[in-house]
């Protein structure tokens, strides 16, 4: 882990207009986070209406709908200086995916190329450059820091931090 990754300051709270990141609840799509906007109107009953960056419905349009806050994160920090140097194998991160999420992942190796190979949690393996990745952040409502996300034993693509 690196130490400069300790500690990086979030906001505390969402609020209209910011930008953030959704946990993917759906079994199929745990450890994803997708782009979102915090619409205005504000929380309602736990829930906070966002628009999907990424995501679209039937008609082509921006996904919008309610969603539980607790799986709201606002935008993680850059990349700590040195995150790409420090990767070893066994290490979790998160890659970013041609769907427009964030994929929890764990590195399996580093490649003669400087690339890195990667596996997901459904044991799908996949090679990237390092811009792909960035640390396998954790934020913890009302706290308003990131810290690492910790390899929880038997999890190759480690767990939700929602």
């Amino acid at each position: 882990m690196l130490e400069a990754m300790e500690g990086c300051e979030a906001p505390t709270k969402v609020s209209p207009g910011m930008q953030a990141e959704l946990a993917q609840q759906d079994e199929e799509m745990l450890g994803r986070w997708y782009p979102v906007v915090v619409n205005t109107g504000g929380a309602r009953g736990g829930t906070i209406q966002v628009q999907h960056l990424e995501l679209t419905d039937e008609e082509d349009q921006y996904l919008v709908e309610r969603v539980k806050l607790p799986l709201l994160r606002p935008l993680p920090p850059e990349n700590p200086e040195g995150f790409l140097e420090a990767l070893k194998p066994g290490a979790l991160a998160e890659m970013s995916h041609v769907d427009g999420d964030w994929r929890e992942v764990t590195v399996v190796k580093r490649t003669p190329a400087g690339k890195f190979t990667v596996e997901d949690r459904h044991k799908a393996k996949h090679t990237v450059k390092g811009d792909k990745l960035r640390p396998g952040w954790a934020w913890e409502p009302g706290v308003g820091h990131w810290k690492q996300r910790e390899q929880q034993s038997g999890s190759a693509g480690g767990g939700t931090s929602a």
